[in-house]
């Protein structure tokens, strides 16, 4: 349906932003008109349009960030560091001190609630769990344990830890930034164009007569991405790429590549 659609309507495929601008002042005229059914349309195009705008950006932004996976494994041996110095820190205190001291009992209640399998299970978890593990351990020191962390001399370990699992968490955050796929962005924007055929479809089917009142409402409902695909014709004539506009203003925006 949607390659006959392409087909059959064949207008210049447009940018997103030039897509919102349009599709905006469309649905004002769609509103004013009283077209219940071409508004709903026309609402669930900008909806997408407007998730679409953000994917682009996010996907513009994540072209720009460095490979952080190195960086994410240099954070990580750093946490693994802590943890086992926390651990250690907390059962040498068990063995060395009197197991009656206010420092043996603070170190048991940690190890039991944060590490009752060791430490090596923790360090060994990928990286998404180790920082759900991580941030709730340095929760619990900070919270419920915190007490027992000053106890048992273990709070400069844990405010390391937050800070590093911090830096660990910003680390992931790019990697996960950086593996949007361009096809999905391209994929939205297919959707996006599809979205304005079918609006030119159901206006020119609505409004198929020879009257003049319907010929004043495809011109009102038409003109904004008429106007769109025309500035795209004539960019195309000047051999030069279509940039995208601001889907607020409709203003020309630098192509990528000036920008």
């Amino acid at each position: 349906m949607s390659s006959l659609i392409y087909s059959l309507i064949a207008i210049p495929y447009l940018t997103t932003g030039r897509r919102l601008y349009a599709l905006k002042l469309v649905l004002l005229v769609a509103q004013s008109l009283g077209m219940t059914a071409l508004a709903a349309i026309i609402e669930a195009a900008i909806a997408h349009d407007t998730a679409a705008l953000a994917l682009e950006g996010a996907w513009a932004r994540s072209r720009k960030l460095p490979t952080s996976r190195g960086r994410a494994l240099e954070i990580d041996g750093l946490i693994d560091a802590v943890l086992a110095a926390i651990h250690t820190s907390l059962t040498s205190q068990i063995s060395l001190l009197d197991s009656n001291s206010d420092e043996v009992k603070a170190s048991t209640r940690i190890l039991d609630a944060l590490f009752p399998e060791g430490v090596v299970p923790l360090i060994r978890l990928p990286f998404e769990e180790q920082l759900a593990t991580n941030t709730t351990i340095v929760e619990r020191l900070t919270g419920d344990l915190a007490e027992d962390a000053k106890t048992a001399n273990i709070v400069p370990f844990v405010s390391q830890l937050g800070t590093l699992n911090a830096a660990f968490a910003g680390e992931l955050d790019q990697q996960r930034a950086k593996e949007i796929e361009y096809d999905v962005v391209q994929s939205a924007a297919d959707r996006g164009n599809l979205f304005v055929r079918r609006i030119v479809a159901v206006v020119l089917g609505t409004y198929n007569g020879e009257t003049d009142e319907d010929a004043a409402a495809r011109k009102a409902l038409l003109t904004p991405i008429l106007e769109q695909c025309e500035r795209v014709r004539s960019l195309r004539k000047g051999r030069r790429k279509a940039a995208d506009v601001d889907p607020e203003t409709g203003d020309e925006l630098a192509p990528p590549s000036a920008a």
